[in-house]
């Protein structure tokens, strides 16, 4: 765990720095133009929701199989090259979708008088720099670098704020807007190629050799469940930023989204270390290591859970003081709402840990989709009925019910397959 903890605090160190500005930018920036802020969201949400579709699972294949790949001396099979030939062949099927369904999508969003409809371009280039960063970041893992690709995908909340002042000042218009997002997402796939290569693992000239045991069509198998599950994944936990969209507007998209943000605030530390342990439990399961598998289970659930909560109690105490401070404050009613519920979600991702790590790394991996399908059904079919009715708090409140049930099913299933549950009597101090 010593390098998990030490790449964990790097990363929450880098993030916290990242997330200070974002806190400023809440403040006093994004509130200006909340259906700017908006349809931000609404754009790079949906360029979030089809990277796993266009990466066609790299991003997974990259750390669930380096553990069979590495050999330096041999470029590790070309593991690389392959991860990005996926990727980019995942991204031409798109591109060729997206201009057959471009005049559909373009008067399904001119009907819904939203103003999105002449920025769906976008998402075009923004999926396609995504998901390559993805994969060059999870490849990353397999050498226990987190803080680096972090601090490059955290440049972003730096200069997110000024691209939207520019706005604001009528020195660009929203096309301008985007057209920087687009130009700087490329500028940190560069970085990120250029720090895997300053490691000594960008390899591109080797051939792609498939380790003896293994066959490529395996690795297709796996790489088509993450793909769905992944997609799944996203789609039931971001469906509700598109669905406030499509039922209340933008401006309704982007005071949820400041609850999401702050939300996401109080999981930083307990990303950085799911994200920091992956490489750990890919070995535990390639090796069947189920006595390191259940201390890594157990340690991470305190690990993540006990930051969560303290971040989590401050927020609260904290957030009506925030609130006044606020630029435009008397348009934000509904966010403490929607905050509430939101960070009740994090605190139940934090208390499970990494059970869909487990199963997704595990021989298992098919049942993931299956429970993803779960969520998603569950989380649309509460925003369908909620939001109408109770608008931002409604969709906050089917991510909290749907991400519990979630989280509840795979602890169980990892209980009844492996024996190993993530609760210590530690965890009890703690509430």
């Amino acid at each position: 765990m010593g390098v998990v903890v030490r790449q964990s605090i790097k990363g929450s160190i880098v993030n916290y720095v990242g997330l200070a500005v974002s806190i400023f930018s809440v403040l006093f920036v994004y509130p200006k133009d909340l259906e700017l802020y908006g349809l931000y969201n609404f754009i790079i949400g949906i360029a979030i929701l089809l990277t796993p579709f266009t990466s066609l699972g790299a991003g997974s294949i990259a750390v669930r199989y380096f553990p069979v790949f590495q050999n330096q001396e041999r470029g590790h099979g070309g593991l690389l090259s392959l991860a990005l030939i996926l990727c980019l062949l995942g991204n031409l099927i798109f591109i060729v979708l997206f201009f057959i369904f471009q005049p559909w999508l373009i008067s399904y969003y001119e009907a819904k008088q939203q103003g999105v409809e002449s920025y769906l371009i976008y998402i075009v280039p923004l999926t396609l720099l995504l998901s390559l960063s993805a994969i060059l970041s999870n490849y990353c893992l397999n050498f226990h670098r987190v803080a680096f690709p972090l601090a490059v995908s955290n440049l972003l909340k730096i200069v997110l704020p000024v691209f939207f002042l520019l706005v604001l000042n009528n020195w660009i218009d929203v096309h301008g807007f985007f057209y920087l997002l687009v130009g700087f997402s490329l500028v940190q796939f560069c970085i990120i190629l250029w720090y895997v290569k300053k490691l000594g693992h960008l390899f591109w000239r080797h051939k792609i050799t498939i380790p003896e045991g293994h066959r490529f069509r395996q690795i297709l198998q796996y790489s088509v469940f993450v793909i769905f599950g992944s997609l799944g994944a996203l789609f039931a936990l971001q469906i509700d930023t598109l669905m406030v969209t499509n039922f209340l507007g933008t401006q309704a998209t982007g005071k949820y989204s400041l609850g999401v943000f702050m939300a996401a605030s109080c999981y930083v530390p307990g990303a950085m270390i799911l994200n920091a342990m992956l490489p750990n439990i890919s070995k535990n399961l390639a090796e069947n290591n189920l006595y390191e598998l259940e201390k890594n289970y157990k340690k991470s659930s305190i690990a993540i859970l006990l930051p969560t909560l303290f971040l989590a109690s401050g927020l609260f105490v904290c957030f009506l003081p925030l609130r006044e401070l606020m630029v435009n404050s008397e348009k934000l009613n509904g966010v403490a709402s929607v905050l509430t519920f939101l960070i009740m979600a994090r605190v139940v991702d934090g208390a499970t840990s990494i059970n869909g790590t487990i199963i997704g790394f595990s021989k298992y991996y098919r049942f993931d989709f299956i429970f993803l399908l779960l969520l998603g059904t569950i989380n649309i079919g509460l925003n369908f009925y909620l939001i109408p009715r109770y608008g931002i708090t409604g969709a906050a409140f089917s991510t909290f019910l749907s991400t519990t049930i979630y989280n509840v099913t795979k602890s169980v299933f990892i209980y009844l397959k492996f024996g190993l549950h993530p609760f210590s009597r530690k965890i009890i101090t703690i509430f």
